[in-house]
């Protein structure tokens, strides 16, 4: 949960969180960083949780002062996120360098085993009529763990290869986000 232990316990957390929602979050997640020198920047003081807790129970200003600084966090987030699409995207590219440089077959033998792997497990349960001919009641869990390790493996290869879904990533963000919330 962010850099802080215990954060939703906290009074100035929630008083963050009931002010600016985004920054509050954010706190929250992989942004926390970036969140708490916005906070801290907006209360004029050091980007520490006990002097943001002071300023916050003396300064009833500080509440506003935080409302303006979430319309700032909130630009500076989309500034990031330009610049999280080029990382991600130059990491992508640095994926398909490494192939061409090194030379080195092992990410492919790995990715076509995958395949294979994958597909004969899955054509096995589908084709086989009735599983006790393959394996009994005790080892089902077993076979079906390792058809979804199996399934796991070809979804990284898919991702070596051709790179990972941006919407994962956004998916994420907002079952971060909703977590915060409970």
């Amino acid at each position: 949960m962010g850099i802080f232990k215990g954060l939703k316990q906290k009074k100035w957390f929630q008083q963050v969180l009931k002010i600016a929602p985004v920054i509050g979050t954010a706190l929250g997640g992989p942004f926390a960083g970036v969140a708490l020198n916005a906070v801290a920047k907006a209360l004029g003081v050091e980007p520490t949780e006990e002097a943001i807790e002071a300023e916050l129970a003396k300064n009833p200003e500080a509440l506003l002062k935080l409302k303006l600084a979430e319309a700032d966090f909130k630009v500076k987030m989309k500034e990031l996120d330009i610049t999280e699409q080029d990382l991600y995207l130059k990491d992508v590219a640095s994926a398909r360098e490494r192939e061409m440089a090194v030379k080195d077959k092992m990410p492919a033998v790995l990715a076509v085993l995958s395949v294979i792997v994958f597909a004969g497990m899955g054509s096995c349960l589908f084709f086989v009529k009735d599983l006790s001919l393959i394996v009994d009641q005790s080892q089902r869990e077993i076979l079906f763990y390792l058809l979804a390790t199996s399934q796991a493996a070809l979804l990284q290869s898919y991702n070596y290869y051709l790179g990972s879904s941006r919407g994962s990533a956004r998916k994420t963000d907002v079952v971060n986000a909703y977590l915060m919330e409970k």
